[in-house]
């Protein structure tokens, strides 16, 4: 038989590790102040006495079914935002890309000598033939 390894408490799953955890995840995304600002909601939330969050849950309830179109102008208004960003995200894509291809371009010049225009393996393969006989 094998020898068990003993569990320590750093192996076990804990509340502060798991927001560590979390916390980590937000720094690498850049959503850090956003978990942040939910983080400090929430213990506000569950540091106020019972007779005043349920006032403030009411008061939210009737403004939320007075203002039901502004949650669809709110959807619209994220969907647009979210459609920008990625049209953006992949123009920088695209420009990265294309500069990568001019850089292993020139670099396979450099080393090669001429490259053929196209991508062509057919006519890569006559160029190297090429420059065997030569």
């Amino acid at each position: 038989m094998s020898a068990q390894k003993k569990k320590t408490s750093a192996d076990r799953p804990n509340i502060w590790g798991m927001i560590s955890r979390v916390a980590i995840a937000a720094i690498d995304k850049g959503q850090w102040l956003a978990s942040l600002g939910f983080f400090i909601l929430l213990i506000l939330i569950l540091r106020l006495p019972e007779d005043s969050l349920l006032v403030i849950t009411n008061k939210l309830l009737d403004l939320i079914s007075r203002m039901s179109i502004l949650g669809w102008i709110l959807w619209i208004v994220t969907l647009f935002v979210a459609f920008l960003k990625s049209k953006g995200t992949n123009e920088i894509h695209n420009k990265e890309v294309e500069r990568l291809s001019q850089e292993k371009r020139f670099l396979q010049e450099k080393l090669i000598g001429n490259l053929p225009s196209s991508s062509d393996p057919n006519e890569r393969i006559i160029i190297f033939k090429q420059e065997e006989e030569k």
